[in-house]
């Protein structure tokens, strides 16, 4: 796998291997960012469903100012915190090893704020609409945050989940990204 751009644009970082991840593509990163274009710089980062990082890596090397990736996966973690010293950005992030709301439960204790989620849980599993819901209730996302939550294209996204409503989406294939921003 490689960083897609930004300051660590073309360094190599490790894949899952054998792991049961799903990490996302060169092709559907750099699109994702293209869209997102400069409003990852300076912002915190929340990487659910981590597998080994490369959202939330693509984010610190485009200028995010801090990343927190969460993977319960501990073999998965293990490469998170691998490729992260590989690329000279531990000191800009953090890995917990816990299921995703034991650790947004953790991070909301510790005050967490985050101005962009990324989502991207195993597909089919029913598991982002708990998720997002809990997010739309929380303060962990800043009320001009975005989530954006990857998933299956046949999987059924409701246009809101509490506060959160589907801004755009794209398709690539078999997936799709979706935008969710807080309404008013």
């Amino acid at each position: 796998m490689r960083v897609i751009g930004g300051e660590l644009s073309g360094r190599r970082f490790s894949g899952p291997g054998k792991l049961p991840v799903r990490p996302t593509g060169d092709n559907v990163r750099e699109s994702l960012f293209g869209v997102l274009g400069r409003t990852v710089e300076d912002k915190t980062v929340l990487d659910l469903f981590a597998g080994v990082g490369s959202l939330g890596i693509e984010a610190l090397s485009r200028g995010a100012r801090e990343a927190v990736f969460v993977e319960a996966d501990p073999r998965a973690a293990r490469i998170i915190r691998g490729n992260l010293e590989i690329l000279g950005l531990s000191g800009r992030a953090r890995v917990l090893v816990l299921e995703v709301v034991r650790a947004l439960r953790k991070l909301e204790r510790e005050e967490g704020r985050f101005d962009l989620v990324f989502l991207d849980p195993p597909y089919e599993q029913d598991l982002a609409g708990p998720v997002l819901t809990w997010l739309s209730r929380s303060v962990i996302l800043r009320s001009e945050g975005i989530v954006i939550f990857e998933h299956g294209a046949r999987e059924k996204i409701q246009p809101r989940y509490g506060s959160l409503e589907r801004g755009w989406e794209k398709r690539y294939g078999s997936k799709m990204i979706s935008e969710f921003n807080r309404s008013n």
